[in-house]
């Protein structure tokens, strides 16, 4: 891998001044292929992807939700490396494969951290086994959801459960959009990052789409 050299520095930072910003961070957990990826696109891209390549490595999405009360700032995260430092979990079963409801069962969850379980795939109509999903019930202490990701059924139920447990109070959701983080930097800052961004044509391209003018 090339190296950006002093950029890893300036990203760092970047990275510092989001995680600062955070208020609730929820880890989601589920066997490859229930559709994770998928959930986590839909808010994002605000669309469907079918994507079955297994997520290997720690990935952290930021979600701005606007609610009747204020803005929360959720940061959610795939296949999490620590699970202590977690406010709440999502937990996905395909609930039509028994498989992805064993895995569950064999997830240790730190105590006191608000968990919801919720079923994907509810648009393929497939046979759904929810006596094994109770169990999870009752080894979990939580609630349980029907989604479908595809159709948009229920998605935003996970989020709706997690904050109105945190904050103890019924909160509407108005409104979910990935997070966008506006820096403002030098002109000399600018040309500094674009020169070493030289090597790669598409981040320096992405650099200039983004870049705000301000007087």
């Amino acid at each position: 891998m090339r190296s950006l050299g002093g950029i890893d520095s300036i990203f760092s930072k970047i990275e510092f001044s989001i995680f600062k910003e955070m208020n609730i961070k929820i880890a989601i957990i589920g066997a490859s292929g229930v559709g994770k990826t998928a959930f986590i696109n839909r808010h994002t891209l605000g669309e469907f992807t079918e994507n079955h390549q297994k997520t290997e490595e720690e990935k952290i999405t930021i979600l701005d939700i606007e609610t009747n009360r204020s803005k929360i700032c959720i940061s959610l995260y795939d296949n999490a490396k620590d699970y202590k430092d977690m406010d709440a979990f999502i937990l996905m079963v395909d609930a039509a494969d028994l498989n992805t409801i064993e895995y569950i069962k064999n997830i240790n969850i730190p105590q006191n951290k608000h968990i919801v379980i919720f079923g994907n795939k509810l648009d393929l109509k497939d046979k759904r086994y929810y006596t094994p999903v109770f169990h999870l019930l009752e080894i979990f202490n939580c609630e349980y959801y029907d989604i479908s990701v595809k159709s948009c059924y229920n998605f935003e139920k996970p989020f709706l459960y997690i904050i109105n447990k945190i904050y103890n109070e019924e909160i509407k959701i108005i409104n979910i959009e990935p997070k966008t983080i506006t820096l403002k930097i030098s002109y000399d800052t600018y040309l500094e990052i674009r020169d070493r961004l030289s090597e790669f044509k598409d981040l320096q391209s992405e650099l200039d789409k983004n870049i705000i003018n301000y007087n």
